[in-house]
């Protein structure tokens, strides 16, 4: 009988978003607005999902299997009037007769401040809730649809502005949506998703669609006034972007996370559904009241990207080896690609401490940024040819970064089709016994404990990486994302998972010490190379907590013999003995002690 209670339970669960219960409140006596709501525990933070024009609540069908196990996420999908499952009425669809529409749903179900999330039409509709009703919180802006009134505005703009507000007037309508929607796909556009747009969007009322894009343009509804709570905006150059269009965005958002695409088309949620998920979760994580130490989550992800290029990496044998790998893989990257990568090997590979010229763009850089096929990694690579031409980089070392770049870009699509689908199940077992392990371990609270210190950066990301057995691992790309080999000794990525989060925690007191120090030990004028001190006292000094923290010497105290940790933590011992805490003052300390 309880194992029949138990699938009766798990069966009522919805799975989808078509699944879960529609509801109806009544705004102005007549006008029923359609919307769908996931509850979560009785703290949860609202995440309230804005569809853009012509749509309707299942362009976030993604967003709601992404999300619907959140228990601290209570989830709220409306049909705005006119669209959906909402009435139809004949009567002024402007921006704030939208915004009245979201302010009823969330005051029936007390909810006061939300994440918004709009796509398109949702933008300018979830920034008018904000502005208009006293609901606030925080923005994301998915492709959002702007008007720019700031007094510079060109006749010509007003003028291209006003006819595509009233494009939608005559009885034409449905063949001009229908050649609207044809303008929003992109080069990598799904054809369900075109399918889908195309079987919603031209479905529009005319009087809806006329009423709704006139008083989108109105000057009114657009007072360059500024939104102060954090906003995330993502958008796609394939929308016809402004050069300065992230200057415009700082502009209107002071509080802002941008990230701009390329290749995508107007739908990007649908598009790219698990890049745009993560982003989103990171952003919701942000704006959750500041976790404790016991809260903070340690993550491991698999990405394409970052195995990308420890691919190429391994292959071409820049610092990185796999003899399993390259028989099982080899065959993927033609003896040329290898050949021009191995070519410029003293500018890709890089060491402890320190690194080729091209290494921090070609290995860093690449492994931290989001691009789905071939075509988006050329964008990111045009990119960085402009950053490098604003910094006056040589010819020369120009010409060999376009060789570099044109290897990475010309393999991609193969690496995604022959490669990661694979290398992604590899990895898969192992991803989810270190999160299993993560559940048992304490040391952000243990790590804070011993050096004072407070971590207030969320989530910790380690990034799993399937090629390079051997080589240089646990490369961090930002202040809270790491990589490492994926199927290393446990015990001795344990210890180094909690070695390189100490080091993170410390970074901001002792990096700019590190600096000091590097200064410090070139001015000693002496013929034996002194420069690698700081990096060794840095990681000594991980070590030396780490062995704290567990009571006994741990994996990476054994492994860093390179650092010369023993001595180190010897320094360590003598001056936390005479009363020295501050692991800053530990740090600097030891330096000066070692050079004796």
């Amino acid at each position: 009988m309880l194992f029949a209670l138990l699938l009766i339970n798990c069966g009522s669960q919805p799975q989808t978003l078509g699944e879960l219960k529609s509801e109806y409140i009544t705004i102005d006596d007549s006008i029923h607005v359609h919307y769908k709501i996931m509850n979560g525990q009785a703290d949860a933070k609202t995440i309230c999902f804005v569809h853009g024009f012509g749509c309707d609540m299942n362009t976030w069908e993604k967003q709601f299997e992404a999300f619907r196990d959140e228990k601290d996420l209570q989830l709220v999908f409306i049909d705005l009037p006119g669209y959906g499952q909402s009435d139809k009425p004949h009567v002024e669809y402007t921006l704030d007769f939208f915004a009245h529409a979201i302010d009823e749903v969330l005051n029936r179900n007390s909810i006061q401040d939300a994440v918004f999330v709009g796509h398109s039409l949702g933008t300018p509709v979830c920034r008018q809730t904000m502005m208009a009703t006293g609901h606030k919180g925080a923005l994301v802006d998915v492709d959002g649809v702007y008007c720019f009134y700031d007094g510079t505005e060109t006749p010509e703009y007003v003028e291209a502005v006003n006819q595509f507000g009233h494009a939608f007037d005559g009885p034409e309508c449905r063949e001009v949506i229908t050649g609207f929607v044809s303008s929003l796909a992109g080069k990598e556009t799904p054809q369900e998703i075109n399918d889908y747009a195309m079987s919603v969007m031209p479905e529009t009322p005319q009087y809806v669609a006329s009423s709704t894009m006139q008083h989108l343009i109105e000057k009114r509804w657009w007072p360059n006034r500024q939104i102060t709570q954090p906003a995330m905006v993502i958008c796609t150059q394939n929308s016809g972007l402004d050069p300065d269009n992230k200057q415009k965005m700082q502009r209107l958002y002071p509080n802002l996370d941008y990230t701009e695409l390329t290749t995508c088309g107007h739908f990007i949620h649908m598009e790219q559904p698990d890049m745009f998920n993560e982003k989103l979760k990171a952003f919701i994580a942000s704006q959750m009241p500041t976790k404790q130490a016991g809260d903070v989550q340690i993550l491991f992800e698999i990405r394409p990207e970052v195995n990308y290029v420890t691919h190429l990496y391994t292959l071409a044998r820049l610092g990185f080896s796999d003899e399993e790998y390259t028989a099982k893989y080899g065959n993927t990257l033609s003896k040329a690609a290898v050949d021009t990568l191995q070519k410029y090997k003293d500018y890709l590979t890089f060491r402890q401490g320190e690194g080729g010229m091209l290494s921090g763009t070609f290995f860093f850089m690449v492994s931290a940024e989001t691009f789905a096929n071939a075509d988006s990694l050329q964008k990111v690579m045009d990119k960085y040819q402009e950053m490098a031409k604003s910094y006056n980089s040589p010819d020369e070392i120009m010409n060999i970064a376009n060789a570099i770049a044109k290897v990475y870009v010309d393999n991609y699509n193969r690496y995604l089709k022959d490669v990661f689908p694979q290398a992604k199940k590899d990895m898969e077992e192992r991803q989810n016994q270190l999160s299993q392990h993560m559940k048992d371990h304490s040391f952000v609270k243990d790590w804070e404990r011993v050096t004072g210190y407070t971590w207030n950066r969320g989530d910790y990301h380690w990034l799993l990486y399937r090629a390079g057995a051997k080589g240089p691992s646990y490369n961090n790309l930002n202040e809270t994302t790491n990589t490492v080999y994926y199927n290393q000794y446990l015990d001795y990525q344990l210890a180094m998972f909690s070695h390189e989060f100490g080091i993170f925690l410390m970074q901001d007191r002792i990096d700019p010490i590190v600096d000091e120090m590097k200064e410090y030990t070139r001015s000693l004028g002496s013929k034996k190379d002194l420069t690698y001190v700081p990096w060794s006292a840095f990681e000594s000094l991980a070590c030396w907590y780490n062995c704290k923290i567990a009571g006994k010497k741990t994996e990476d105290y054994r492994n860093f013999s390179n650092a010369d940790v023993k001595t180190f933590c010897q320094i360590f011992d003598r001056l936390s003995a005479t009363g020295i805490t501050d692991p800053a003052e530990l740090y600097r300390k030891s330096i000066m002690e070692y050079l004796k």
